[in-house]
């Protein structure tokens, strides 16, 4: 993938997202920092936020999905395109003493 696909394929992410399949992780739903994203690195090595299309935002911006490839964290963009996942945060799972 030359430079100029590679810059295609990023703004393409960035701008129309993706949806993941049913009961996926779609990303954070709040709190400081990007929220309704996944992490992910391109072809080229570059990390890459996509933004989770759910409900009303499919419709808008088009149903590209992932499709995961059966191999763990790595994901099929338009069919053809390989992305490795970025793991979720182990801290995102924990709670302070208020529950919170």
């Amino acid at each position: 993938m030359n430079a100029e696909d590679m810059l295609t394929l990023k703004v393409r992410l960035l701008i129309q997202g993706v949806t993941l399949p049913e009961g996926e992780w779609a990303g954070r739903r709040g709190g400081a920092g990007p929220v309704g994203s996944r992490y992910f690195v391109l072809p080229n090595g570059r990390a890459c936020g996509v933004p989770v299309r759910t409900g009303k935002m499919i419709r808008r911006y088009g149903p590209v999905s992932l499709v995961p490839t059966g191999k763990k964290g790595i994901w099929l963009y338009d069919g053809k395109i390989r992305l490795r996942e970025v793991p979720k945060p182990g801290f995102y799972s924990l709670t302070t003493a208020e529950g919170t």
